[in-house]
């Protein structure tokens, strides 16, 4: 399995329920043969229940890694109703601090997304 987030290889075994975050902080893995995502249980009972998804970067992470498969799901994502954390008026300070903090003290180890990054220069630089 890989990370849709960062594209970061796993071995979870087969056939085995994924419980896992990576360092990337994305949820959701793919199959590489068959390109076959895996979901999080929080976005089928999000479905099933009608409710609101978690925001985007829950399910794909907050790198800067771009593939195919991820812009796809942020695709599908964002025709769900899920949007960025950091588009969200009630947590786009937050996270944007947050994601500051994680980087000064170099708890997050890729690229960060290219808006998110933006925010994040701007509140460094208040």
């Amino acid at each position: 399995m890989k990370c849709l987030g960062c594209d970061r290889e796993y071995d979870f075994g087969k056939g085995e329920v994924i419980c896992f975050t990576c360092p990337c902080k994305a949820t959701m893995f793919y199959d590489p043969l068959t390109f076959k995502p895996t979901f999080p249980v929080s976005f089928w009972i999000a479905l099933h229940k009608n409710k609101d998804l978690p925001h985007i970067d829950y399910y794909v992470g907050k790198s800067n890694h771009i593939s195919e498969e991820k812009r796809l799901m942020i695709q599908l994502l964002k025709e769900k109703g899920s949007v960025w954390s950091w588009e969200c008026e009630e947590c786009k300070e937050k996270v944007v601090k947050r994601m500051l903090m994680e980087l000064d003290s170099n708890l997050y180890p890729f690229s960060v997304h290219p808006e998110l990054y933006q925010l994040i220069t701007q509140e460094a630089t208040k």
